[in-house]
């Protein structure tokens, strides 16, 4: 009997090869499909493949969510790029993180305020937060921009900038964090 799919293991590799009457179809992650290659040998026709790959990738994106999200907060689109890191499709990620989601596991806009605050007890500023959140969160630039305004006032940012230059950090240092110009220059022309 000629088998639909098959596989080729990569050497010294995470990943393996699916083929389809010996053709490339897709890269996948080992430790997460080879379990579940002789269920899908058993299939006849490409479009039963594919419906069952699609299901069993979306268990692999949720389960792999999960397994992150136990480890630490992720953030939507760390999240979403982390699954497809392990060659998890666009649309398993986004099944994965729309389940979390609807079931209170994620939620953007509370752990983003979270992730501000702890950025900015840190030593960061508004451009510096804006930097290091930009790639991990799944809103937009401006909407990360507001929520950034509205969490650091900017009393909270010269406190900040004032304990800084106090422990004899320059300017400068401050600009690489991420503080504006004018409260640097306010701070150092008016030490409190």
């Amino acid at each position: 009997m000629f088998m639909l799919l098959s596989y080729k293991e990569i050497e010294n590799s995470r990943e393996i090869i699916l083929l389809i009457e010996g053709e490339f179809w897709k890269k996948v992650r080992k430790s997460l499909f080879i379990r579940k290659i002789k269920d899908l040998q058993k299939l006849l026709t490409i479009n039963e493949l594919e419906e069952a790959f699609f299901e069993l990738e979306k268990k692999a994106a949720y389960r792999v969510a999960v397994d992150l999200l136990s480890r630490a907060t992720q953030l939507e689109g760390a999240l979403k790029r982390k699954l497809k890191e392990r060659f998890l499709s666009e649309e398993a990620a986004d099944y994965a993180i729309d389940r979390l989601r609807s079931m209170g596991y994620l939620n953007e806009h509370e752990d983003v305020d979270r992730a501000i605050r702890s950025y900015f007890n840190r030593g960061y500023g508004p451009r510096g937060i804006f930097a290091k959140l930009r790639l991990k969160t799944s809103l937009s630039d401006q909407e990360l921009q507001g929520k950034i305004t509205e969490s650091i006032t900017e009393e909270e940012q010269l406190e900040k900038i004032s304990e800084f230059l106090e422990k004899n950090k320059s300017p400068r240092f401050l600009a690489s964090r991420g503080f504006p110009y004018h409260l640097i220059n306010q701070s150092c022309h008016n030490p409190t």
